[in-house]
């Protein structure tokens, strides 16, 4: 059965209030990562034009670079809500590296606690934007 991101996100949320420990911070600073992250493909999919993934690679490091280096013009709203989005995403990013790569380090709460607030704003402002997106084309088509 298919899992949606702020599905993912609950599981994160869940699991900070539940596990307060090093493995249980790490899982919350994943999930909610991989929550932010399909939230904010989903968007960067509605877009007219793809952002520029300049010289980024992987899946993950290209929709970085691409929320970050929108092609839409700038006077169109979804510009900075890109380049917002890849703001907030980066940092859930970050500590999602550290989490899942770098074991022999300490992962503290606030780590957590910021991948989860990152991701709580990419899936909600994702949605958000997706959905101004298609009334937009609903009212013009």
């Amino acid at each position: 059965m298919p899992v949606k991101p702020n599905e993912s996100l609950v599981v994160a949320q869940n699991l900070r209030i539940a596990e307060d420990n090093e493995a249980g911070r790490r899982g919350v600073a994943s999930r909610a990562y991989y929550a932010a992250f399909h939230a904010a493909y989903s968007y960067h999919l509605c877009l007219k034009v793809p952002g520029s993934v300049g010289a980024a690679r992987g899946r993950h490091e290209q929709l970085l670079a691409q929320l970050a280096m929108p092609m839409v013009p700038k006077t169109d709203p979804n510009y900075g809500i890109s380049k917002g989005l890849a703001k907030s995403l980066r940092l859930a990013y970050a500590h999602r590296i550290t989490a899942d790569y770098s074991p022999d380090e300490i992962f503290p709460a606030s780590f957590a606690d910021d991948a989860l607030s990152a991701a709580v704003i990419v899936v909600a402002e994702s949605f958000r934007a997706i959905e101004q997106e298609q009334k937009r084309i609903r009212t013009i088509g």
